[in-house]
């Protein structure tokens, strides 16, 4: 079963370009979508225009980090915004 994490804040949506509050975030239960710079692990929907949202999850050092908590969790902190 994929992770699932509460997001409290997204800023600046690569998608619409706005905040929001509460998103969730599933993850792929197929292969990541990966780039250059790693691995887009988790989406969600932005509500505004109802288009993908990627997301990976980084420690402070910039490395990826993969959340150890299953369900729906509250996460706080930096949360790299997407392509």
């Amino acid at each position: 079963m994929p992770k699932r994490l509460l997001i409290q804040c997204i800023t600046l949506c690569a998608r619409c370009g706005g905040n929001h509050e509460n998103l969730e975030f599933i993850e792929f239960s197929g292969n990541p979508i990966s780039d250059s710079d790693g691995l887009w692990n988790f989406w969600s929907i932005c509500p505004v225009t109802s288009d993908p949202i990627l997301l990976r999850i980084l420690d402070e050092y910039g490395e990826s980090v993969d959340p150890i908590t299953p369900g729906l969790q509250p996460l706080k902190g930096f949360v790299e915004n997407i392509e």
